[in-house]
């Protein structure tokens, strides 16, 4: 048992526990897909249905399971001379449920997909040219979809996210009787765009035999992801008070919030023919080291709604505010814009038609302000200001107000991070406030360091943003590692080794999944009024 003596917080002496047992094992977890104890085509839809993008689909077969009923798919193949056929033969479950983050499956927590195999020789004609895999195989994919999880709106052609498998090809047995595949996850599901998990397929094929035609019976069952409970390592830090958004992914990594639409949309935001209007937002922290220069901040204008994370990419018109640091922390901001572009970048980059200004700090408010539809004013923290009239000789951007001018549903202004490195992964910008202000728009004004939630009328989280509402000076992260799974957090107030005294509660909330941890903020006011508190995670609850 290792014992690590922390910081102290409103009296109280913390102590970070990880209990491992001397046996080294640990008591693990799963999340089961199916089980096939009952007809696949029934209820729950979501961890019980499996279908084929083409015939034949897979079949219930009662008793034959490993107990009880499997999964069974019926493959045949006619004489031929191609490498290797599979296409018909890919029964797949889309996994929504529950498993981590609340929509599909977050691949942080899970060490192993495993599944017990079979094949059917009786039903079964072997290959007699290719004697070394006579029954062919299976290959275990994972897909993630846009949207769903961590997972952004646009995924790139290539991007691990897409096709992943698992492991190597597993020849299917010679003979009847069933044995367990063990495939390691190893976080290799991770893309350059998300890692929550949508979509499970079990890749059927058989080699084509030049003698004659193949015939194979798969079995599947007890189809589920495990984490062995490894020992999580645990620390406590200082928590940044404000609105924290976290990168989830790193390259092309999107997390924000955006205004609220109301149904019938009553809310307006966008000041082309509204009149004068002020947009602001406050930043009181920023990454450090190689995640200083690889990570933006970004204030964008939309006439149109979404719900996706992308919003600068997919949206049609966007006036984009972007905020960078270079290596010593001076700041630059820039007045980026798009007309007539969606699914694409624009007029974004072409320098020709950008407004920018900087500032020794990216700490401190910035505003952007329309006096009218084309006169523009950037200000930065430290007052100063840089004013344009759209459309004028002088200035390089046209008149796009009129993209921007809109009824309804009013249009939307999101505030988040971009990520432009792995470096930026599971680090927070800090804001500790936001505004909308002027004549026709809906106005906003938001005090992330008093108020204690984030309001949703005013502001909602987009398409699975990492996100916490630090509400106080004087509160720690409660960190541990990933996977964490057959882990519980304890509390003791006597001292480490008096197992008695360990307990669960104390009232601590569940952590918070984060993309590579999971997070738990403690207050003032949380925790017992007593001179030492130590936290631990431990397997096994009954010690």
């Amino acid at each position: 048992m290792k014992t690590t003596l922390t910081k102290f917080l409103v009296g109280l002496a913390l102590a970070s526990l990880a209990l491992a047992g001397s046996s080294g094992l640990f008591a693990g977890t799963a999340y089961v897909f199916s089980t096939f104890d009952t007809n696949i085509n029934s209820a729950p839809y979501y961890t019980n249905y499996w279908v084929t993008a083409a015939a034949p689909s897979p079949y219930f077969t009662n008793g034959v399971g490993n107990p009880g009923g499997a999964m069974a798919i019926d493959m045949t193949f006619a004489q031929g001379t191609a490498q290797w056929q599979w296409q018909d033969y890919q029964p797949g479950v889309s996994p929504f449920g529950d498993a981590g983050d609340g929509v599909g499956i977050n691949m942080g927590i899970w060490d192993y997909i495993e599944f017990d195999f079979a094949c059917d020789t009786n039903a079964s004609i072997p290959n007699t040219s290719y004697t070394n895999m006579p029954y062919g195989g299976v290959g275990v994919i994972g897909q993630g979809w846009p949207y769903q999880g961590d997972n952004v709106t646009n995924i790139p052609a290539g991007d691990p996210l897409t096709w992943h498998q698992f492991g190597s090809y597993i020849p299917a047995p010679a003979t009847n009787g069933w044995f367990h595949v063990q495939l390691p996850v190893n976080g290799g599901f991770r893309g350059t765009n998300g890692n929550t998990l949508t979509h499970l397929i079990l890749q059927c094929f058989e080699y084509p035999d030049t003698n004659g035609p193949t015939a194979a019976r798969f079995l599947f069952d007890n189809i589920q992801f495990t984490a062995l409970g490894k020992p999580p390592k645990m620390a406590y830090l200082k928590a940044i008070h404000g609105l924290n958004i976290f990168g989830t992914t790193g390259g092309n990594d999107r997390n924000g919030i955006e205004t609220y639409q109301s149904s019938p949309p009553e809310n307006y935001y966008m000041w082309a023919g509204s009149g004068p209007a002020n947009y602001s937002f406050t930043i009181t922290n920023w990454p450090t080291g190689a995640a200083q220069t690889a990570f933006l901040f970004r204030m964008d204008l939309l006439p149109s709604a979404g719900a996706e994370a992308a919003l600068d990419w997919n949206e049609t018109n966007c006036i984009m505010m972007e905020l960078g640091a270079d290596t010593n922390g001076w700041a630059t901001w820039i007045f980026r814009w798009k007309t007539n572009a969606a699914m694409g970048n624009g007029q974004y980059y072409d320098a020709a038609s950008q407004i920018y200004i900087t500032n020794p700090t990216v700490f401190g408010k910035w505003t952007l302000s329309f006096a009218n539809d084309q006169n523009v004013t950037m200000t930065t923290p430290s007052g100063n200001s840089t004013n344009f009239i759209m459309g004028s000789a002088s200035c390089p951007i046209p008149d796009i107000s009129p993209a921007f001018a809109v009824v309804a549903p009013g249009g939307v202004v999101y505030l988040g991070m971009f990520g432009g490195s792995s470096n930026t992964l599971d680090i927070p910008v800090v804001l500790a406030g936001a505004q909308i202000s002027g004549l026709g728009v809906t106005g906003v004004s938001n005090n992330w360091m008093a108020e204690t939630f984030l309001d949703p009328n005013d502001w909602v989280p987009v398409a699975g943003v990492s996100w916490y509402l630090v509400p106080t000076n004087n509160a720690m992260w409660l960190n541990w590692t990933l996977p964490d799974g057959g882990f519980g957090l304890q509390t003791n107030t006597v001292q480490p080794g008096a197992v008695a005294s360990w307990s669960t509660n104390h009232g601590l909330a569940t952590g918070t999944l984060f993309p590579t941890h999971r997070g738990l903020v403690v207050k003032p006011g949380d925790l017992p009024n007593t001179k030492n508190l130590f936290f631990r995670l431990n397997n096994n609850p009954t010690q």
